[in-house]
């Protein structure tokens, strides 16, 4: 049962199955409606826009999904990326962004991205970028994700491979735009997995580590 006021809903979406086909507006009873707005039934996925009741039927599970629900930058930038479309990806960022990726390295501006988003379509097809959790706040977006690719004929090592595997990237924003990204995922693994031999992976990781490490002065005894 919802008893909260729901003045100024913008939606609401109904969960229980088999209302495909019913008239919605008989779904909804008592008295008191307090707003109008639009309903999506699953499983049919159609909309409708009708009255709002403070005390729902029964037997329903209503989410309330209000103008706050607007897409993250991070599920913003997912579908952008997979569309496969340079510019629509690059609407995403800041003109002045800085993008740390953990196979190519680091990248900025609109005409930098620009080039490292090109080169990734050209060494992959298939791609699949999925948000699978997802936090923010005003100024900062952290994304868990699966992807998924296939290696193109660019990639002569490991062309027709198709690689899946998960991660997490931090899109720190400003108005709404990320102006610096950076990701973490298990790169050596995924070298290894496109084909690079290991001494070649170790030379990659040498030039771009992950890890700070600090040796021990000489003479000082270890712990």
């Amino acid at each position: 049962m919802l008893t909260r006021d729901l003045a100024g809903v913008v939606g609401v979406e109904l969960h229980r199955d088999g209302l495909a086909g019913q008239d919605v507006d008989g779904v909804l009873a008592g008295a008191g409606r307090v707003a109008c707005a639009p309903v999506r039934c699953r499983p049919c996925g159609g909309m409708r826009s009708l009255g709002v009741d403070s005390h729902l039927a029964s037997g329903l599970n209503v989410a309330v999904m209000t103008a706050a629900a607007t897409p993250s930058v991070a599920h913003r930038f997912a579908r952008a990326f997979n569309s496969r479309d340079v510019e629509r990806v690059l609407e995403v960022f800041t003109p002045d962004a800085v993008y740390h990726d953990l196979f190519y390295g680091r990248f900025a501006g609109h005409p930098g991205l620009r080039e490292l988003f090109a080169r990734m379509y050209a060494e992959g097809t298939a791609h699949e970028w999925t948000m699978t959790q997802v936090a923010q706040s005003q100024t900062c977006t952290i994304g868990e994700w699966r992807f998924a690719f296939t290696l193109s004929d660019a990639v002569a090592r490991g062309a027709g491979r198709t690689l899946r595997f998960t991660g997490v990237s931090v899109f720190d924003t400003r108005e709404g735009r990320c102006h610096t990204y950076r990701e973490y995922f298990d790169r050596t693994a995924a070298l290894l997995a496109i084909g690079i031999a290991p001494a070649s992976v170790a030379g990659i990781v040498a030039r771009r580590p992950s890890i700070e490490v600090s040796l021990p002065e000489l003479g000082t005894p270890p712990r």
